[in-house]
């Protein structure tokens, strides 16, 4: 699951020349890259808990005696439903901070300039444009340090959608193949080592559709 937002940094802003380079104001706004793409791992399974006794049986392959089918990570990525959901729940939270930050830099540099200007109409004393300097300086290391832990909290929050949609899958592969009784099911997609399965051992169109059921009915409970 990717979702990238990217900023437009505001100008750098520099003073005049009159006052030399000692009332300087670099502006460091970096351009955030949340990298959210959710990669979705099935592992090994076991035979735990039931599943409904109408789920259709796909034709297990034979590899040394086991039995063996596949899902496609890419579909089961593109088509669950619970996917989308935090898709959009994480796209709701960068939009909120995007309109925080936007809103918080423009007023700085909005600041800044009055500065500047104000240095150049030499309408500031020196003591004045001093204190004046070092709290745009404050400010501006803090929009720094804010958008910092902004990216870290959207990171930390990936990762905890990316850990909760591979325990998600691979819980409800482990009931799913109660029935089914293979020794393997495995996960292939376009960026994997699997360059060719018969798709006859496809288990993921009705992986998809138990998946989007179960998702459906637990979001009813929550209503």
């Amino acid at each position: 699951m990717e979702n990238q937002e990217t900023y437009t940094a505001p100008e750098e802003i520099t003073a005049p020349a009159k006052k030399e380079s000692k009332w300087s104001l670099p502006v460091i706004i970096s351009v955030i890259s949340l990298g959210m793409s959710v990669i979705l791992l099935v592992l090994l399974l076991a035979r735990t808990s039931g599943v409904s006794s109408n789920e259709p049986m796909v034709a297990p392959a034979s590899a040394n005696g086991a039995r063996v089918a596949f899902i496609n990570t890419d579909t089961i990525l593109s088509q669950y439903l619970l996917v989308k959901d935090y898709e959009t729940q994480l796209k709701e939270k960068t939009q909120k901070f995007e309109r925080e930050m936007a809103g918080k830099e423009a007023q700085f540099r909005q600041d800044a300039e009055y500065f500047d200007k104000s240095v150049k109409s030499n309408s500031l004393s020196e003591q004045s444009a001093q204190e004046i300097y070092q709290k745009l300086m404050a400010r501006q290391n803090e929009l720094v340090q804010q958008r910092d832990g902004y990216r870290q909290e959207l990171a930390a929050e990936d990762l905890r959608i990316n850990v909760l949609l591979i325990d998600t899958v691979t819980n409800f592969l482990k009931r799913y193949n109660k029935k089914l009784g293979y020794d393997y099911i495995m996960g292939v997609n376009k960026a994997g080592n699997v360059f060719h399965a018969e798709t006859k051992y496809d288990l993921t169109a009705e992986v998809v559709k138990e998946l989007n059921r179960e998702f459906t009915e637990s979001q009813k409970t929550k209503k």
